[in-house]
């Protein structure tokens, strides 16, 4: 992560991290991300770790361990496959979330049930009103991703965009968003997803490998 952060400085890049619950409830996880951090360059403000509604229900030191992090590392903090867990949405407002990430379950019937879409709709909605921003996971097709943009989703991951791949086909996907950032094109992952087909020379999500070569 750092040496692409080097290479593509124009953009800009961010991870996000798992969390698990026997990892949150370790007293020096907020000690262990600092030196994680110091020992490869990084900075708190490119990293999101995601954590699960479960275990914000079931840990209930999770809140402080996470609101150091946020505090003191400057991380932000992501709820994965919100929307499948409990049904009590105290913790919204209780704890330090950034980011709802939508369930797949819901994106995957998006355009065939009324009823996903109006709970993806709710979602977006609902985020908003607390200032969060909103990720809709497993988009597939680019009917989901037209009707997330409608809905004012601001992010969307799946394989739409990209499969899993190997560290150099990471490098030459990046190479190509690089290019398009210093040509003023739009390469937020809507924006990216719209334009790459008609940019010629650029590989284009998901097989990056596939297209012309690009020199990074």
């Amino acid at each position: 992560m750092e040496i692409w952060q080097s290479r593509f400085s124009a953009l800009d890049l961010k991870m996000n991290i798992n969390v698990s619950a026997r990892q949150i409830q370790q007293s020096d996880v907020v000690a262990d991300m600092r030196q994680a951090m110091d020992n490869h360059g990084l900075s708190g403000d490119s990293l999101s770790i995601e954590i699960t509604e479960s275990l914000f229900m079931e840990n209930t030191q999770s809140s402080f361990i996470l609101n150091g992090a946020k505090v003191n590392l400057r991380i932000q903090i992501s709820v994965d496959d919100f929307g499948t867990g409990y049904s009590s949405l105290s913790y919204l407002k209780n704890l330090p979330i950034d980011n709802l990430k939508i369930d797949k379950s819901f994106v995957s019937q998006l355009a065939k049930n009324h009823v996903d879409a109006s709970i993806v709709q709710a979602i977006i909605s609902l985020a908003h009103c607390l200032d969060l921003t909103v990720t809709a996971e497993g988009v597939e097709s680019a009917e989901e991703l037209s009707m997330l943009y409608a809905m004012g989703c601001e992010r969307g991951q799946g394989y739409l965009f990209g499969k899993p791949m190997p560290p150099e086909a990471i490098e030459l996907l990046l190479a190509a968003q690089s290019r398009m950032a210093e040509a003023g094109l739009d390469i937020s992952e809507w924006g990216a997803a719209i334009r790459w087909p008609a940019l010629p020379g650029i590989a284009r999500s998901p097989d990056p490998l596939s297209g012309p070569p690009i020199d990074p």
